[in-house]
């Protein structure tokens, strides 16, 4: 059986998703285990930061990662890249949020701590169940950043949407009086580990259900679409599987003769 390089992303393909509790099935675990046993390289592939996404890998017992929405991985265990996003993007963001005086909080270092000038946005922000950590500087300039990995928007940038279409990063509603601003390339974040490894790119499987997964799942020598994906996501997949909760990494890995 020929080596594959499996690229996994989490919520609602390897996990039920936020909205079912985010539970791994124990189906999945076993279904993992099995493809390691035969040899493939599993990897996950999410748009979670990165402390966030080894901690589900732990959980998994997979040891590559490719993080932050592809901005991000390791090998090993080991980092291999750690980008910021889009500069040119987010310098168009941030010029947007100025000229509007719309609110932001930005990370620096892909971990969970956020800055903001901003004490309205930090209150709106601790007060919902959101995992980042938001602190005050009066003295917070963006600009002064060499990188930023991840930004929070106040919810009145919506009236502003119209004025970019971003290529690299993605905004995100999960939170309703504010938006998660984030990389959108998983796909260019495998090409890289691939390089790295000194991979084929013929040899890759992709498994989603988001519309963050679409770059990876167009993409990839494979694209699976798992049954509860996105109907935009199924339209440009090889293979749609059967539901997260339904077995539906077994039933693809069984389809394509890799288990």
């Amino acid at each position: 059986m020929k080596k594959k390089y499996m690229f996994f992303d989490l919520d609602g393909t390897l996990t039920t998703g936020v909205k079912h509790g985010n539970e791994i099935p124990k189906l999945t675990l076993d279904t993992i285990q099995a493809l390691k046993e035969q040899g493939h390289f599993l990897s996950l592939a999410t748009g979670r930061p990165h402390y966030h996404a080894k901690e589900m890998a732990k959980q998994l017992g997979i040891h590559h990662i490719v993080s932050n929405g592809g901005y991000c991985a390791q090998v090993d265990d080991e980092m291999i890249f750690h980008e910021g996003m889009n500069q040119e993007e987010v310098q168009a963001l941030l010029n947007t949020c100025k000229e509007y005086q719309i609110p932001i909080a930005v990370s620096k270092d892909g971990d969970d701590q956020f800055v903001t000038n901003s004490l309205a946005l930090k209150q709106t922000i601790d007060s919902f169940n959101f995992w980042g950590k938001v602190t005050i500087d009066p003295y917070f300039d963006p600009n002064s950043y060499e990188k930023i990995t991840r930004m929070i928007v106040d919810e009145s940038y919506r009236k502003y949407e119209h004025l970019h279409a971003f290529k690299d990063i993605i905004l995100v509603g999960y939170y309703s009086p504010f938006m998660i601003v984030e990389p959108d390339d998983k796909y260019g974040g495998i090409q890289k580990m691939m390089k790295y490894l000194d991979a084929p790119l013929e040899d890759v499987v992709c498994f989603g259900d988001g519309h963050n997964d679409i770059s990876m799942i167009s993409q990839a020598a494979t694209g699976i679409a798992m049954g509860n994906a996105v109907d935009e996501l199924k339209a440009v997949a090889t293979y749609v599987t059967t539901n997260c909760d339904e077995d539906g990494i077994l039933h693809a890995c069984k389809h394509f003769g890799w288990l």
